[in-house]
């Protein structure tokens, strides 16, 4: 099975939350998996070009990596997050989730957690059918995101690392 962690990438506004799989980022991930297309439109840059998420959206047992969109008293409406059964779990760099997410199928069992069908409803003619899936111990799943519970602003117990600042794509 595969290891969730959610990871920190530092952002002009204070830190995003990345998540990790088997330590590696989403972003670094994806971007290998969409540079193919990205390169055959002809905009290399756009591929991988994500930042992280709201750290109060992803942590705990309200996090939308759970598929829950309750508004929080605080912080931004989850439901701009999570779509039927497709969560992002990668907005733009800007910030805005509608306006470069990646999106998948987030499927929920007892025992496992599992990523599938991954897309970027904005180049919908790239390919990410080999991308995936991944497939979490539930239990271990909700440990990463139990440990990301921090203060907003800032990594939370035990997660001092972050993910290397990412260039801005242009255009």
């Amino acid at each position: 099975m595969d290891e969730l962690s959610i990871g920190w990438l530092q952002t002009p506004d204070g830190v995003a939350a990345v998540p990790e799989v088997n330590g590696e980022s989403l972003i670094a991930l994806v971007r290998a998996a969409e540079l193919p297309s990205a390169e055959q439109s002809g905009t290399p840059s756009l591929a991988g070009a994500y930042g992280g998420l709201p750290p109060a959206v992803v942590r705990g047992p309200s996090s939308i990596l759970l598929g829950r969109s309750e508004p929080a008293a605080e912080g931004p409406d989850p439901r701009l997050y999570v779509h039927g059964e497709r969560v992002t779990l990668l907005a733009c760099r800007c910030g805005d989730p509608g306006c470069w997410p990646l999106q998948a199928r987030l499927g929920l069992e007892e025992t496992r957690v599992t990523w599938s069908e991954f897309a970027q409803p904005h180049r919908s003619t790239w390919n990410l059918s080999r991308f995936g899936p991944f497939v979490f111990d539930r239990a271990q799943y909700e440990q990463a995101l139990e440990a990301a519970g921090g203060p907003a602003n800032g990594p939370g117990r035990g997660l001092s690392r972050t993910v290397p600042r990412q260039r801005k794509a242009p255009g």
